[in-house]
């Protein structure tokens, strides 16, 4: 089986979900991984944040504004205005979230990974409904429920014998041959490994730690929650300074992928 990865970016507008259907189109065999929509992961750390700080009206007018945003989007895939049940069920899920849950800094881990997977869930259900629409048969995968980890949140470790398993039930035997699922994407963290999948794994855990840290501080310490945010994108930048020079891009790194070509 085929695995094709798209970044936020790639699908941040109509035109670029259109793009990912023509790539995958005739595929067989092949599973979908998509990031959040755009800048969609910085708008829902935003909502995180004003839950942290209760700001509940806040939390909800970037809600609204998330919505919209892909609202856009489906209904320029479409043609006409659309309305996709699952998404409006997944944006139902999200403010009984902000509106209803009581708020302890000890579970600050549990709601910020439960609001920031959000994007995921809502970009991948919209390219999955879009490419039945246009006769590209797949089946929309809740990673959630198939890869299981031994413990919760920032200290996650994926049991790798179990969620194949898992994996596995849940494409096997369905009638198709394309499946989308959610994931997550760092070219730093690429660059920092060199283009290679020993040292990427230890540039995700560098970052998942400066994730991690940005949490945790947000909640209780003296610094401004700004400055706090900044930290993943510091150690970015830094990264990108050190290493971008010293590692051997492949041939084909920033070219569009054009399909027949």
């Amino acid at each position: 089986m085929k695995v094709y990865k798209f970044g936020g970016a790639s699908v941040r507008n109509a035109e670029g979900v259109k793009n990912l259907a023509h790539i995958v189109e005739g595929e067989d065999s092949l599973f979908i991984i998509v990031s959040a929509m755009g800048k969609t992961t910085n708008a829902l750390e935003r909502v995180f944040g004003h839950m942290q700080n209760g700001r509940k009206e806040e939390a909800n007018e970037e809600i609204k504004q998330i919505q919209a945003y892909h609202a856009e989007i489906i209904d320029e895939l479409w043609g006409e205005h659309t309305d996709i049940n699952e998404v409006t069920l997944l944006f139902g899920q999200l403010r009984n979230i902000v509106n209803d849950i009581v708020y302890r800094s000890t579970d600050a881990e549990l709601w910020y990974d439960t609001i920031v997977a959000f994007g995921e869930l809502i970009s991948t259900t919209i390219i999955s409904k879009y490419l039945n629409h246009i006769g590209t048969r797949n089946r929309w995968i809740d990673m959630r429920t198939t890869l299981l980890t031994n413990q919760r949140h920032k200290d996650a470790n994926v049991d790798i014998k179990a969620s194949k398993h898992r994996l596995r039930a849940a494409i096997e035997n369905t009638g198709v041959g394309v499946f989308v699922g959610q994931g997550f994407i760092a070219i730093a963290a690429v660059i920092f490994g060199k283009f290679k999948p020993q040292g990427a794994l230890l540039g995700c855990m560098l970052f998942g730690m400066c994730t991690g840290l940005k949490v945790i501080l947000g909640t209780s310490s003296p610094i401004s929650a700004q400055l706090i945010s900044m930290i993943p994108y510091v150690v970015t930048i830094i990264v990108l300074i050190l290493f971008v020079g010293k590692s051997h891009v492949p041939a084909a790194n920033g070219k569009p992928y054009v399909k027949s070509k």
